[in-house]
């Protein structure tokens, strides 16, 4: 069974202190997907796979 590891931020602007916590999560557990949805405009995904999306896509 594949797992998604999701953090929900309020910011608009993800930094990389953001990613702190998933990326803990994926050091010492397997997941498939570690997603944070934000306020932001656009998706993108981290050089170490992490998904990046806007709330209102991941509500769609």
């Amino acid at each position: 069974m594949l797992v998604a590891a999701v953090e929900f931020k309020l910011t608009r602007h993800v930094r990389n202190a953001d990613f702190q916590g998933l990326r803990a999560l994926k050091q010492e557990y397997r997941f498939g997907r570690a997603i944070i949805v934000a306020r932001t405009d656009e998706s993108r995904t981290t050089d170490d796979g992490i998904e990046i999306l806007p709330w209102r896509k991941y509500c769609s």
